[in-house]
């Protein structure tokens, strides 16, 4: 089977409808906050774009999604990030560094496969623009104050359309000193 996977000698310029890799990662974090932290795929409203989002899961264990995206989507697949936030003792001056490409030195290893041929996520290391937000009481974030500024650098690969039918997206990842964290979407390309 030939993957047909976003490919740039510079992932971090490659465009994706007009947006850098970053623009697009940074949409990412807005739809996070703006679901509550969203995890899996499907009853999340989903950007009006081709690129659709897969959404993180909080904390290690395995986790298991199934989704389903007409044809054409462009999927943004994550590959493990570093999600930072001001608050009491986090300045939004304090983001940049706490939330540098140095802040997944704990990740000893991170693999993706598409319908089991591994991927390369590394390749795709991205940091978002800080996006400024208001969250409800309770949110899953376990942020007190109502407004906060988040910043994320990760692993954002940005698949090309899949062929109809069923696939299988698969990322693992290891942290020191924490556990590994490995979450299959189980995806479903419609007509």
């Amino acid at each position: 089977m030939r993957l047909r996977q976003t490919r740039s000698r510079n992932p971090l310029t490659a465009r994706s409808n007009g947006k850098s890799y970053k623009q697009v990662v940074t949409e990412y974090v807005k739809w996070t906050v703006a679901n509550d932290g969203a995890k899996g795929c499907n009853g999340l409203s989903q950007p009006v774009s081709p690129i659709v989002f897969l959404a993180s899961v909080n904390g290690k264990g395995k986790y298991s999604f199934s989704c389903s995206f007409p044809a054409g989507s462009k999927i943004l697949m994550l590959g493990g990030f570093n999600m930072c936030w001001t608050d009491s003792k986090t300045t939004l001056a304090d983001l940049p560094k706490q939330c540098s490409p140095s802040s997944l030195a704990a990740v000893t290893r991170a693999r993706a496969t598409i319908d089991g041929v591994p991927i390369n996520i590394r390749q795709y290391l991205v940091t978002s623009s800080v996006v400024k937000a208001s969250l409800p009481k309770g949110n899953t974030f376990g942020i007190k104050e109502p407004s906060t500024s988040f910043l994320v650098t990760g692993w954002f690969p940005l698949l090309r359309p899949l062929a109809p039918g069923k696939h299988t997206l698969r990322g693992i990842i290891d942290v020191k000193n924490y556990g590994t964290i490995d979450v299959t979407y189980r995806i479903m390309i419609t007509e």
